[in-house]
C-alpha cells in the first residue's frame, strides 16, 4: 500500500507541530532536525528527537528515543509484554520526516496504529519511499496488508525547511571525506617559488654568457636588449604554465 496524503485536521496539525519542536531542538544541538511525538487516546505519551551524536549511536533516531522510553516506562511499571503490545496498538507517531528502514521495522514490530510524518526520506525511507515496510504478504498471497496505516505530507515544507537551515550550517560530525592524494599535491603552492627558479634558470646563461646568446641568435653584439627580453618572455611563460599546473591540482 502506498502512504496516503497526510491528515490535515487540526489535531494533526497540534501534533506535528510538537514534532516539529523536537527538530528545532535537535536542530539546535547539531543533531539531524527529525523529531516525534507518540500519542494516546489524544494524549502525548513520549516525545523523541534524534540524538545520534550526542549519544555517539547511530541507532538514537527520533522514533528510536520515544519509544524506547515508552518500552522502559512501561517495563517498569510491570506490564506484561502482551499489555505493552496491546497499549502500542493504540498509539500514534507523528515525525517529521518518514521512519528509515530501522525505524519503520521497529514501529511494525511494536504494533504502533498509524504513523503520520513530513517529508519523504528518498535515500533511507521504509514507509514508501525505498521500502514499503508498512505493508507486508501475512498469508502468501499476493495482497498486500497494512501494519500500521502511514501518511505523509504532514508540515512537509517546515521539515524541509529544518533540513535546509541543518545542511547550510553544516554537520560537524559529519565524517570527512576521502579523496585521493595526488603526488604533486604538496607541490600546489609551490608555484611562485618554481617560476623563481624557472626565471634564474633561463637567465643565467643570458647573464653569464652574453657572447653565447650572439653565437647562436646570430644577433648583432650591439643588440643588448634581445636577451633580457627573451628572458622575460620566457619568466613569463613559465609563471603562466606553473599557475595553470596549480590550478589543476
Amino acid at each position: 500500500m502506498i502512504s496516503v496524503e497526510g491528515d490535515n485536521s487540526l489535531a494533526t496539525l497540534a501534533f506535528m507541530e510538537l514534532a516539529i519542536e523536537q527538530a528545532k531542538l535537535a536542530l539546535k544541538s547539531l543533531e539531524v532536525p527529525v523529531g516525534c511525538v507518540i500519542v494516546e487516546d489524544e494524549n502525548v505519551i513520549a516525545l523523541g528527537r534524534n540524538r545520534t551524536n550526542e549519544t555517539r549511536n547511530a541507532t538514537r533516531h527520533a522514533e528510536m528515543e520515544a519509544t524506547g522510553y515508552l518500552l522502559e516506562r512501561w517495563q517498569k511499571g510491570g506490564l506484561s509484554k502482551k499489555e505493552i503490545g496491546m497499549r502500542f496498538s493504540k498509539c500514534h507517531l507523528y515525525v517529521t520526516c518518514e521512519p528509515c528502514i530501522m525505524c519503520a521495522a521497529a514501529i511494525s514490530i511494536l504494533g504502533i496504529k498509524a504513523v503520520y510524518y513530513g517529508c519523504a526520506n528518498d535515500k533511507f525511507g521504509g514507509c514508501g519511499s525505498i521500502l514499503s515496510l508498512h505493508s507486508r504478504n501475512t498469508d502468501g498471497s499476493s495482497e498486500m496488508k497494512d501494519c500500521f496505516t502511514c501518511k505523509r505530507g504532514v508540515m512537509a515544507s517546515e521539515a524541509v525547511s529544518l533540513f535546509r537551515s541543518f545542511y547550510e550550517q553544516g554537520n560537524p560530525s559529519a565524517p570527512k571525506p576521502h579523496r585521493p592524494v595526488q603526488a604533486c599535491a604538496i607541490y600546489s603552492n609551490w608555484w611562485p617559488v618554481l617560476a623563481a627558479l624557472m626565471f634564474v634558470m633561463v637567465s643565467m646563461p643570458c647573464l653569464f654568457f652574453g657572447s653565447w646568446s650572439h653565437c647562436i641568435l646570430n644577433q648583432p653584439q650591439r643588440n643588448l636588449l634581445f636577451c633580457p627580453t627573451l628572458c622575460y618572455l620566457k619568466f613569463v611563460f613559465a609563471y603562466y604554465l606553473v599557475y595553470l599546473y596549480n590550478l589543476k591540482i
